[in-house]
């Protein structure tokens, strides 16, 4: 099983594609949300870059490859995939 994910990215929208292997996540990271910052994911697992994605919006923090900022009213869906992806992991 392979967690795929689409990131928009830059300021002209595109799609960022980024596989990651169910195996080998090691473990997920989540921060949520709060009033004055927005949740963080990061998603642990072997092989990671710790390279930095350099197409972003002006002002926006440059990320490494697994690392997912959202907003408050984004907090549910992400839980939701959270937890499926722990789910799948402890298969």
């Amino acid at each position: 099983m392979v967690i795929s994910i689409a990131v928009k990215k830059g300021i002209i929208p595109d799609d960022y594609k980024h596989t990651i292997p169910l195996k080998n996540i090691t473990g997920v990271q989540h921060t949520k949300p709060t009033v004055f910052s927005p949740g963080k994911v990061v998603i642990k697992h072997n092989g990671a870059s710790a390279d930095a994605v350099v197409n972003v919006p002006m002002f926006a923090d440059k990320l490494n490859k697994d690392t997912f900022l959202y907003s408050a009213g984004e907090l549910k869906k992400v839980t939701e995939i959270i937890d499926a992806i722990n789910k799948a992991r402890s298969k």
